[in-house]
């Protein structure tokens, strides 16, 4: 159920040629996993556990290079926060506990489409219950290159931003207001979903993209841009509707 935001995701590249995976390649894994649990003399239970696991390519091509490069960066930066975080120190009743631990990150699937390549993982966020948000990364298959938003879209932030939020809303098709298939947001009877404190949070809250053969796609983490009933948000928007703040070297390639 926690996870249920993929089925989303492998909507918008529903159509694909059959190639949209690399799986022939050979691949290891950066792997982190811990489990901890300890019952307080009060009764209480106190637990927590993350998980790490980033992908590494055999060979010495373009895109392995960027792709082992990058999740190498990662996996050492989340694995000196899970270090950092597990200070111990004297708790009220003089036992040894653990403060705080570091962020967990996993991927989950991975899409091979029009020279771009995406790979899915899930970040655990914990509140008043626990989510995996979605978190999509992209790069050039050719170049291996980590495609940020600056490759994407033209012009200022400060011009496309607005543009882009107006667009979801417009525009925007989501499973979250659309029943059992994507429909438009603006469609929907009661709108919940509001992209303006997205927007105000700034762009990074659009870095998870998606190019898919059905539009543009965003992914939300939980309460970004609905209410937390909504739980995780897949949105996507022809890439008709997104041409005019689209660079028109991205626009050829999703659009050929």
């Amino acid at each position: 159920m926690y996870l249920s935001w993929l089925y989303d995701v492998y909507e918008a590249y529903r159509g694909a040629d059959g190639g949209t995976r690399i799986e022939t390649r050979n691949r290891q894994w950066l792997e982190y996993h811990i489990d901890l649990s300890a019952a307080l003399d009060d009764g209480a239970v106190y637990w927590h556990s993350n998980e790490i696991k980033l992908p590494q390519f055999s060979g010495a091509d373009p895109l392995a290079a960027g792709v082992n490069r990058h999740y190498r960066e990662v996996y050492d930066s989340l694995l000196k926060e899970e270090r950092a975080y597990q200070e111990e120190y004297a708790a009220w009743d003089g036992s040894s506990c653990i403060d705080r631990f570091g962020t967990g990150l996993v991927m989950e699937d991975e899409y091979l489409w029009n020279g771009f390549y995406q790979v899915v993982l899930s970040r655990r966020s914990i509140g008043s219950r626990v989510f995996y948000d979605p978190v999509v990364e992209t790069f050039d298959a050719e170049t291996g290159e980590l495609l940020g938003l600056e490759a994407l879209f033209a012009g200022e932030e400060e011009a496309w931003l607005p543009a882009l939020a107006g667009l979801l809303a417009e525009e925007g098709l989501s499973r979250a207001v659309g029943g059992g298939g994507f429909g438009r947001i603006a469609e929907h009877q009661e709108p919940m979903i509001d992209f303006a404190p997205a927007q105000e949070l700034g762009a990074e809250v659009f870095q998870s993209f998606m190019l898919t053969p059905n539009g543009l796609g965003f992914a939300f983490s939980t309460g970004l841009a609905a209410p937390m009933c909504v739980g995780e948000l897949i949105v996507l928007v022809p890439y008709e509707a997104a041409a005019g703040i689209l660079k028109p070297e991205i626009l050829e390639r999703v659009t050929e």
